[in-house]
């Protein structure tokens, strides 16, 4: 969408669907990390805020963090130290923000273990400075980065990735991904990816290459700063207009609620949903078609026994489609069943019930 010039606008599709997807995430971590017996306290960061709420009345990112967490009463009798910490570039924007938290959630209301700030100022100038004052560091932060355009900080990125228990969750456009290698956005570029290996998109021979490669870049530098479980998403209308979520976890746990939450939206209307391991970027889901077709994930898998030689366990399998595709575990093992229905692989022992041990090897035909 076109960056808004107003104080609040109208929201559009692809912020629907990202809002959904966030509030089925914090649904699941706020519950884990506030009954952990590992912390004594969370943050939740919005680095572009905005007004908090949209044209039509629907709540804004704050908001719906605020009310996954004051308006579950189990959560809040925990007593553990929660930090919402906003950050807002627009002045206009920031004062509606505040006055709308007040409104909805008055501080004199408030529990006094739970805090609340919103700042005016961007990202970058002030996010690692928030955080110290909220004393967030060596707690877990979940960090939502949706910015308009690569507006989002490696300096936070990296100092996030060696927080121990943080996650973050960044919104990427297509549009401008396949237009970031432009003189105009060089030094964003290096600011957001810390170095200018990124530049060598300028080398993809067409758009769908150039975005793909970004992406993997971005998911390589998750890994280094220490997000070692990074996952990408991308989500398109039925206009073709695309944007891809980036998510960095350091925890299995972290990616299997993230992958729960992406799942779970569906079905969402007029969106499909893609892996970006598929050369081809076939459809995963759409709102016409549930349960998810999966053949996706047999073409992904018929080329991961290839790469390997021919042969891997079940379990092998597994692990693949979790940790390098946008896939769980369970739909694995549907499509090893059906590649075992049609004959595309072959197994051992021959007969009796599939286990993770159970070696899976493609077919002579297809090797």
């Amino acid at each position: 969408m076109a960056v808004p010039t107003t104080t609040i606008w109208e929201r559009d599709p692809h912020t629907a669907v990202k809002h959904l997807i966030l509030d089925q995430y914090l649904a699941g971590w706020f519950p884990i990390m506030l009954h952990s017996r590992y912390w004594r306290s969370v943050t939740y960061l919005d680095g572009f805020a905005g007004p908090g709420e949209y044209s039509k009345g629907e709540d804004g990112s704050p908001l719906i963090a605020l009310k996954r967490l004051l308006d579950h009463p189990v959560l809040v009798a925990t007593r553990r130290p929660v930090r919402f910490v906003f950050i807002e570039e627009d002045r206009a924007r920031a004062e509606n923000l505040r006055r709308l938290i007040e409104r909805r959630y008055p501080a004199s209301r408030q529990p006094s273990h739970v805090t609340v700030d919103v700042y005016c100022g961007t990202c970058e100038a002030l996010s690692i400075a928030a955080l110290n004052s909220a004393r967030a560091w060596t707690q877990p932060v979940f960090a939502n980065l949706d910015p308009f355009g690569p507006n989002v900080p490696y300096d936070l990125v990296q100092r996030l990735g060696s927080n121990p228990g943080s996650e973050v969750l960044v919104t990427f456009s297509s549009g401008w991904l396949t237009r970031f290698a432009t003189e105009t956005h060089l030094h964003d570029g290096d600011r957001m990816f810390g170095d200018r290996g990124w530049r060598e998109v300028r080398n993809q021979p067409d758009p769908k290459s150039k975005e793909r490669f970004l992406v993997e870049q971005y998911e390589d530098l998750l890994r280094r700063v220490g997000l070692r479980l990074p996952s990408a998403f991308k989500l398109v209308d039925e206009g073709g207009r695309a944007f891809w979520l980036v998510h960095g976890t350091r925890h299995p746990k972290g990616l299997e609620k993230m992958k729960d939450a992406m799942w779970d939206a569906d079905p969402i209307s007029g969106f499909s949903f893609r892996d970006p391991r598929d050369p081809d970027q076939a459809t995963l889901f759409q709102s016409s078609d549930w349960p998810p077709d999966i053949e996706s994930l047999v073409t992904i898998l018929k080329a991961r026994l290839r790469e390997i030689g021919g042969s891997a366990t079940l379990q092998e399998l597994r692990d693949f489609a979790f940790y390098e595709t946008v896939y769980r575990m369970a739909h694995a093992n549907r499509a090893v069943k059906m590649m075992l229905d049609r004959r595309a692989i072959q197994r051992q022992p021959s007969a009796g019930r599939i286990e993770g041990s159970t070696r899976l090897w493609l077919a002579k035909t297809l090797v």
